[in-house]
């Protein structure tokens, strides 16, 4: 049988010699590199032509494409920059070729034609490539780069597929490999086509690296200042890491309000700014142009953050109890999410600074998972940590999630009895876990213990204030020296009812017991709080800010203290309202506020609205306090955190329409303070186990602010108090 190829060589003309002679006579050789000026466009001509290479029809090949499984397949949306480059060695085996070879550094060609000398189409060498472009808008322009360069370059021959006359244009090869066109729409057909031969005479042995159409894009850099912040947002933009590929820069067009619309030529200045005034998600973008009338662009998501609140769930139960937030302002949220006749799984989330999910992943162990912290190592990876089971099968967990919700290991641990994990604090990708164990009889005390970065246990320790449950409410970093972080505080209270105060319990980061305190006050015990340790560097001082629930006889009422390093008192205040409240989270905010978050029951009966308090931070002067309301049931705000000049409260409620009311209340001055209570305790033996349980995606299986659940995880930002 004889082969395609075999056929059409056939009828290749012999008459070889006048026309190669009048190709190939009197050049000499260029030396490898060197190039030239941008030419004028290059001119078909008539040599080889018909005379030195007669090849088939270029509709005749359409077949032989190896993208094309039918005559014509639709039209790609567009090119992309590999599109344009062909590596030497990638010829189409299919379509016409002679004495080549695929070698490292490209596609070998081999001629054995001597000038004079009674050589045929047999001693030509050449091969064909295929490229398909939609919509090409470059220059006109084609490029061969040479590995091993032909000795002459003009016995180098490029045809290119002319598809309306269905012929092939010739264009006699350059010093510099660049064949300048008029233009390449006729040598692409309505499929979006091109075929090039690439034909070597002579003697000498070439290696062509590439073959690329049209000149070096630019490549577009944009880079915002800053990419995240509060509205109203001005944002600088700057392109100046843009270059060129090949000529300059003529042009930087951007668009700066993200509608797609490149609305704005600043010429050749690299830089723009924008004033973004809503909340929102915004893609700026610039175009660059280079001299060669080549556009690349880039863009950046650049985040406006204004006041904004969602909640997200399950048709159950689900709330977030403990949020944190990166440089970038990405907020990440842990919790618990509740499956009807299931139980309950860890829920962590993603969610935008501008508040749009980006994801959100369950965990189940098999068990009733609790998520109570959440923090993030200095290599951006979340540090989790809660609980999982109850009773005697309750164990304390931690884990460790990359940004994108991909979980890289998890590790529970504890003794024989309960345990749980209630809070942790991370320095650098030191992991610091604190909670409530059971030692010998059922009787809950104080633990704390740390982690390394691999999920491995260092050490664990537990406190034992007497003979009522200790309920651990937090754990920070003791920050009383310049140099930063030197401890670990411990806070919490025994059962309520039982009359004992508040505990703060103090360790070294090697796990080393420093002290032990309690507060209270003659006739207003204490409970419950959260503790902040600082350390002024101006004065030299160390001060203790605690917030928790004080009793005068009449219920239990907010308070916020300040207590030196010694345990005396610098101030105290207590506010209090109808009903109790609940204390959750207490931080600093940027102007020397202390913010005190929590819930308290509502003015309709069996309501519960979320609260917002802030205090004076030298002073401990009431400043202000705000309630969530939304009608509902219950609304609660466990967690704080400050990120882009903003305040985020993370908690539950039923639907995410609610809305700030200040509120009043009245406050007062009291005395309190901490006296020496060491307790007991020591290494409570611990070991840790692998425990990975099972990752799910449950972004899009939730609900977004429907209000469907009986409480949904609720997120809100909002500006300081």
């Amino acid at each position: 049988m004889i082969s395609r190829q075999t056929r059409w060589l056939a009828t290749l003309g012999l008459s070889l010699y006048a026309a190669v002679a009048s190709c190939a006579g009197g050049a000499g050789p260029v030396p490898s590199g060197q190039s030239s000026p941008t030419a004028p466009a290059a001119r078909p001509q008539a040599a080889p032509g018909a005379a030195l290479l007669n090849l088939p029809a270029p509709s005749t090949l359409l077949g032989l494409l190896p993208h094309k499984t039918l005559p014509e397949l639709p039209k790609r949306s567009s090119y992309v920059e590999a599109d344009l480059v062909q590596a030497g060695s990638a010829f189409v085996p299919a379509l016409p070729r002679q004495r080549e070879a695929a070698v490292a550094g490209g596609g070998q060609l081999s001629p054995n034609w001597v000038s004079g000398a009674a050589s045929t189409f047999g001693d030509l060498a050449f091969c064909t490539y295929a490229f398909h472009v939609p919509f090409y808008d470059r220059n006109p322009q084609l490029r061969l780069t040479w590995t091993t360069p032909p000795a002459d370059f003009h016995q180098c021959w490029i045809g290119l597929s002319r598809w309306i006359p269905n012929r092939w244009d010739w264009f006699q090869g350059t010093a510099d490999g660049k064949i300048n066109l008029a233009s390449t729409t006729p040598y692409f057909n309505p499929s979006a086509d091109m075929l090039v031969v690439v034909l070597r005479i002579g003697t000498d042995v070439s290696t062509l690296a590439q073959i690329r159409l049209g000149g070096l894009a630019p490549t577009a850099d944009i880079t915002p200042s800053p990419g995240a912040g509060p509205t109203p947002l001005h944002v600088d933009l700057d392109a100046s890491l843009s270059t060129p590929g090949e000529g300059s820069i003529t042009k930087y067009e951007w668009d700066l309000d993200g509608d797609g619309t490149f609305e704005t030529d600043s010429g050749t200045t690299a830089s723009s700014s924008t004033d973004l005034n809503t909340n929102g998600e915004y893609p700026l973008a610039v175009r660059v142009t280079n001299s060669l009338g080549i556009k690349d662009t880039a863009s950046v998501t650049v985040y406006a953050a204004g006041d904004w609140q969602h909640t997200w769930g399950l048709s159950s139960n689900d709330e977030i109890l403990s949020i944190a937030a990166d440089g970038r302002g990405m907020i990440y949220g842990v919790g618990y999410l509740t499956r009807p006749a299931v139980g309950s799984d860890l829920l962590i989330t993603q969610w935008t600074p501008a508040g749009r999910l980006v994801w959100a992943k369950t965990w189940d162990s098999g068990a009733d998972e609790r998520g109570t912290g959440i923090a993030i190592d200095d290599d951006g990876n979340l540090v989790v940590c809660g609980s999982l089971g109850s009773g005697t099968g309750g164990q304390a967990f931690a884990q460790k999630w990359d940004s994108q919700g991909a979980l890289l290991w998890s590790v529970s641990f504890g003794g024989t009895d309960y345990d749980a994990a209630e809070a942790l604090a991370v320095d650098g990708v030191d992991i610091y876990v604190g909670g409530e164990t059971v030692n010998g009889p059922f009787n809950l005390d104080y633990f704390a213990c740390s982690l390394d970065a691999t999920g491995g246990l260092s050490w664990s320790r537990y406190r034992d204030s007497g003979d009522n449950d200790d309920l651990l409410t937090d754990l920070e970093f003791k920050q009383n020296a310049p140099s930063g972080v030197s401890g670990l505080i411990l806070c919490g209270a025994p059962t309520p009812g039982t009359g004992a105060g508040l505990w703060r319990v103090e360790y070294a980061l090697d796990g080393a017991f420093i002290r032990g305190a309690t507060m209270g006050s003659p006739g207003m015990p204490v409970q419950g709080g959260r503790v902040i340790g600082t350390y002024n560097t101006v004065t030299l001082e160390s001060r203790y800010y605690t917030a928790g629930l004080a009793d005068n006889g009449s219920g239990y009422q907010l308070f916020v203290s300040c207590t030196d390093g010694s345990g005396a008192q610098v101030y105290a205040t207590r506010w209090w309202n109808v009903d109790p409240p609940v204390i959750q989270d207490l931080m600093f905010d940027a102007q020397g506020g202390l913010l005190v978050s929590g819930y308290m029951k509502g003015f309709d009966v069996g309501s519960y609205y979320a609260m917002l308090w802030k205090f004076d931070a030298p002073t401990g002067a009431f400043d202000s306090c705000a309630y969530w309301n939304n009608g509902a049931v219950m609304a609660r705000a466990p967690a704080m955190e400050l990120s882009l000049g903003g305040l985020l409260l993370g908690g539950a409620a039923k639907d995410a329409s609610g809305s700030w009311n200040a509120l009043t209340g009245s406050n007062a001055s009291f005395s309190v303070s901490y006296s020496a209570a060491d307790g007991s305790g020591g290494d409570a033996g611990w070991i840790g186990l692998d425990d990975p349980g099972s990752v799910n995606d449950a972004t899009f299986s939730g609900t977004l602010d429907s209000g469907g659940g009986l409480t949904d995880a609720l997120l809100v930002r909002r500006a300081l108090p």
